[in-house]
Formats: C-alpha cells, sequence, structure tokens
C-alpha cells in the first residue's frame, strides 16, 4: 500500500487529499471484504470436508466392530487353548514319568525273571546231577 502525501490548504487538507484518503480507505474495505468472503468460503468448504472425513470414520469403525469383536473371540479362544495346552503338557510330563517308572520296573522283572531262570536252571542241573548220582549208586527214591 502506498502513503498517501496529503496536501494541506488553507482549512486544513485540500478537498483532492480528502477524496484519495476516502477513496483508499473504500478499496480497503472492499479488499477486507473480498478477503473475508474468501475465509467464509475456505471455512465452509473444510467444514464439508470434516464432515465428509468424520462420516469416512464413522464408517470405517462401524465396520470394524465386527473384526473388533472378532478379535475378542480369538483371544478368549487363545486363552482357553492355552490352558488346555498347559494341562496337556502337564499330563505328557506325568505319563513320560510314568512310562520311565514302567520301563524301570519292566527292566528290574525282567532281570528277576533272569535271576530265576538261572536258579531254576542250576536248581534242575542240581537235580538231575544228583538223580544220576543216585542212579549211578544204585538209589532209587
Amino acid at each position: 500500500m502506498q502513503v498517501l502525501r496529503l496536501k494541506r490548504g488553507l482549512f486544513g487538507y485540500t478537498p483532492e487529499s480528502v477524496r484519495l484518503l476516502l477513496a483508499d480507505r473504500d478499496k480497503m474495505f472492499i479488499r477486507a471484504a473480498e478477503l473475508a468472503r474468501a475465509a467464509e468460503a475456505l471455512v465452509l468448504e473444510l467444514r464439508s470436508e470434516v464432515e465428509a472425513l468424520k462420516a469416512q470414520v464413522d464408517e470405517r469403525q462401524a465396520g470394524l466392530r465386527p473384526a473388533q469383536s472378532e478379535v475378542a473371540n480369538l483371544r478368549t479362544d487363545r486363552d482357553a487353548t492355552r490352558v488346555e495346552l498347559d494341562r496337556a503338557a502337564a499330563t505328557v510330563a506325568q505319563l513320560t514319568t510314568d512310562v520311565e517308572t514302567a520301563r524301570k520296573e519292566l527292566e528290574d522283572a525282567r532281570e528277576l525273571v533272569r535271576v530265576a531262570d538261572a536258579q531254576l536252571a542250576r536248581r534242575r542241573a542240581t537235580s538231575r546231577s544228583f538223580a544220576r548220582s543216585r542212579e549211578g549208586r544204585g538209589e532209587t527214591s
């Protein structure tokens, strides 16, 4: 904006200077009104965009609700499955211990059978030997 050089006359400023000053003021008011209208139009446009975006957000949130419900259900299922898995792991550990114990008992039983078989074989051998020696001596029962 230009700075006006106001001319002075006998009774103050000259009429031409006053007219220029008023015309400059009117131009500023017109420009300010144009800027205000442009700002108002921009505000209306932005409000319209905001409303459209809010509608999109609401629509997307509505679309997400079933998915959120599904996620909650899946989390519940996962937690229940985790509990079942922990129980199954404890059962497997117990069964593994039981199998190992049974294997040791079976091995011990096999060893006892071997010992008993060996003792029985020795007794039979001793009995046969005793019977032969009695036969050889001519003794009968």
